[in-house]
């Protein structure tokens, strides 16, 4: 049984008689779904302005008893309190521990193994249990013992045998809640019923809001309207602009509303305004200055819902309350001067020191103090100044000072008061690109402006390899082994133990090389042994000791693509070199243009210098399907190409999802110039034979005379037309013997 509220489908006038009236609209439809559906009860409210207007019950509470439901009916909550479950437990672990989502069970339990194995006992951790990562099936049986309780479910979790793997396959198990509660319990010294959890700790209903908000713009547009979410403001309010910059008003979205890209700040203290309205929180907009940069930030800001509620007011004609809902980017060239501090800087550590990301401020300035704390002055790396977590806001207005240098930013940092948590908090801060050229100086001795970013400073060939040997390796084990990317080390070593320690030894996959879930940190200063080779370096990684949790944290290290190609060596029988067997170095990010020798075949210069093969692929053109197009029976893939040049855009190019069959005939073409063959021999040869496919043809060489074809036809405002046979794009039109 459930209960459903619904809160716009069945709304009438609801005067004297209509509350009969609607009765049996309800008692007519839902009859119908509860002996459609088996549903045994349910209860449906009226409710509008926090005011019930209608309650009615229908079905039955016992089927057997014939006692029926009615408004005053209880449901359980069933899955419901899973979330409460999951929420309790994070509250006390933060409030009343020391404990985080990835401590171990073990240590919460005081060393007691509940698990079928060693594996899962010694390093589940509470990340695992809510994440489903277990591995352990799900055995919903057990919950129809009327003996089970939280505290038993826990001591019958060891005999429950694992089928998937630890951490690399996701398996829903509704046991595992029962585990949560049980911990909640533990931790907080008390029946987790009894635990407060109120409405500060989940989410208050005023934000349900939101989500009603969006979705209804949402339904407006694309039902009632030409507009999609990219559509300007400025379109939509007839020119009016309403921010306080031109750059704003004429090209802020839709999308950068709910996105929260406009880069104006919240002021929540104007939500205080008894005079505020959907209406005039549009007209005051053009007094609120903008402190972040337009697309290139992320500034959450309640007041935009306001807007996005009278636009579909606007948009829709009435009341957001009363309106049913059922069932090129602009970047300022300044901020590219980050990119290249932050390149620049991995750059010239990798290169021209021992140091890393990880490593700590204090060291690269020979112990000098430059933060406003000892935490910070004593623990801050590289790493934590580019992913902005030093916890300390922006102090925007010191850019303003004229005397500022990227030498006395680092001497001002002290006399700057941080504001949010060590690495526990995210706070853009500008003055850290300062503070990252300066080191980049330091390090580099010399001007960064005169340090030498060119193209191979930003992407150095030798770094290709590296997915070079991740294919080779996938492709190796797809096409000559009975091995998968979760087999583990150990069975294509043949019991050959190559780590630190027995977990390693025994279970890293190659899944987990690849991923670089080993926990065994980056030995660079190996690379530079002349003497190293494939094969030693397996040799060596026993004397490598881990300093990550075994796929539980993620430690980049260039040596494991060293251990890929050796195995990709030992199951090719063959060097991994020529085994690739390479021709051409295009990937799914080269441009068109590169392959087309220059070509321009888009309507604007924008896609015909960009589009690369992903784009093509994934639908990011923003150009629109045209299929009108395929009823062409000169229609070729050559001259689909020629023809792209005539199609105008209509989304953002990778900004908007446009699906696009078109596409797939210009990759047709691009496959025969490639491979320099036709597509009909390319997918013969790489695909049918691969396979043993040996029956298999194309509508395009087949002899239609000697063999039974059915024609294809699809509908096109209510007409049915024929697919030509000669131009067959929208799939591969194979054809089987059976």
């Amino acid at each position: 049984m459930f209960r459903v509220f619904l809160l716009y489908s069945f709304v009438f006038c609801l005067n004297g008689n209509e509350n009969v009236r609607i009765d049996q609209v309800f008692k007519d439809t839902l009859d119908c779904k509860i002996k459609s559906n088996k549903t045994v009860g349910l209860t449906v409210s009226v409710v509008k302005s926090d005011k019930v207007l209608f309650v009615g019950g229908y079905g039955f509470v016992d089927i057997e008893k014939k006692t029926p439901v009615t408004g005053d009916t209880l449901f359980q909550i069933a899955s419901l309190s899973k979330a409460f479950a999951s929420v309790l437990l994070a509250k006390l672990i933060e409030e009343e521990t020391n404990y985080t989502l990835d401590t171990r069970l073990k240590k919460i339990l005081h060393g007691k193994k509940i698990f079928y194995d060693s594996l899962r006992s010694d390093y589940v951790t509470l990340r695992d249990l809510l994440s489903h990562k277990t591995g352990i099936p799900k055995h919903n049986e057990m919950r129809f013992d009327t003996d089970l309780t939280r505290k038993n479910v826990v001591d019958r979790l060891k005999y429950l045998k694992p089928e998937g793997i630890f951490r690399g396959s996701y398996m829903y198990n509704n046991l595992m809640y029962g585990v949560v509660t049980y911990l909640a319990e533990l931790i907080g010294n008390d029946s987790w019923i009894k635990t407060p959890v109120t409405g500060d700790t989940l989410f208050q209903i005023a934000s349900l809001s939101k989500a009603f908000a969006s979705v209804l713009l949402a339904k407006l547009i694309e039902e009632e309207t030409n507009y999609t979410l990219d559509t300007r403001l400025k379109k939509i309010l007839h020119g009016k602009k309403i921010f306080y910059d031109s750059l704003r008003s004429d090209y802020v979205t839709l999308r950068d509303l709910l996105s929260h890209k406009t880069g104006i700040p919240k002021h929540n203290e104007m939500r205080f305004d008894t005079d505020l309205t959907r209406k005039n929180v549009v007209d005051r907009l053009k007094y609120l200055k903008p402190e972040g940069i337009f697309r290139g930030s992320y500034m959450y800001n309640n007041l935009m819902y306001g807007v996005v509620t009278y636009l579909a007011e606007l948009i829709g004609n009435d009341s957001w309350i009363k309106t049913p809902v059922t069932g090129d980017t602009l970047f300022q060239i300044a901020s590219l001067s980050k990119a290249f501090a932050s390149v620049l800087l991995a750059k010239l550590i990798e290169e021209e020191t021992n140091y890393t990301l990880d490593t700590r401020l204090k060291k690269i300035l020979h112990g000098k103090k430059i933060f406003y704390d000892s935490l910070r002055s004593d623990y801050v790396t590289l790493r934590d100044l580019l992913s902005h977590k030093t916890g300390i806001p922006k102090h925007n207005e010191m850019r303003f000072d004229t005397d500022l240098t990227r030498k006395n930013v680092v001497d001002r940092l002290k006399y700057l008061k941080p504001e949010g948590i060590f690495r526990g908090s995210y706070m853009y801060n500008n003055l850290m690109y300062g503070v990252v050229t300066y080191l980049a100086e330091l390090i580099g001795n010399d001007s960064w402006i005169k340090t030498p970013v060119t193209g191979d400073t930003l992407f150095q060939i030798a770094s290709l390899s590296k997915a070079f040997a991740s294919v080779l390796l996938a492709k190796l084990i797809e096409e000559e082994t009975n091995y998968t990317l979760d087999t583990r080390l150990k069975k294509i070593l043949h019991g050959k133990k190559i780590f630190y320690d027995s977990l390693r030894s025994d279970y890293v996959t190659l899944r987990d090389l690849l991923s670089h879930k080993t926990g065994i940190p980056k030995h660079n200063e190996m690379r530079f042994d002349t003497d190293l080779t494939r094969k030693n370096v397996v040799d060596r990684l026993k004397y490598l000791k881990p300093e990550g949790i075994f796929r539980g944290s993620y430690m980049y290290n260039n040596l494991m693509y060293g251990v890929v190609t050796y195995l990709a060596e030992l199951i090719g029988n063959d060097s991994w070199i020529a085994r690739l067997n390479l021709t051409k170095l295009y990937t799914l990010d080269t441009r068109l243009k590169k392959i087309l020798h220059g070509k321009k075949i888009f309507y604007d210069s924008l896609r015909s210098d960009y589009v690369t093969l992903r784009d093509l692929l994934s639908h990011k053109t923003g150009i629109p399907k045209h299929n009108e197009m395929r009823f062409d029976t000169d229609l070729t893939r050559k001259n689909v190409v020629d023809r792209l040049k005539y199609l105008k855009p209509e989304g953002i190019f990778r900004g908007s999802y446009m699906y696009n069959n078109l596409m797939y005939g210009v990759v047709t073409y691009l496959a025969e110039l490639i491979g320099n063959d036709s597509w009909e021999n390319l997918v013969t040869k790489h695909i049918f034979e691969s396979l043993g496919m040996n029956t298999s043809t194309f509508a395009t060489t087949a002899d239609l005379g000697k063999i039974s074809l059915a024609k294809g036809y699809v509908e096109y405002y209510g007409d049915l037309h024929p697919v030509e046979y000669n131009f067959t794009r929208q799939v591969l039109l194979c054809i089987y013997k059976i």
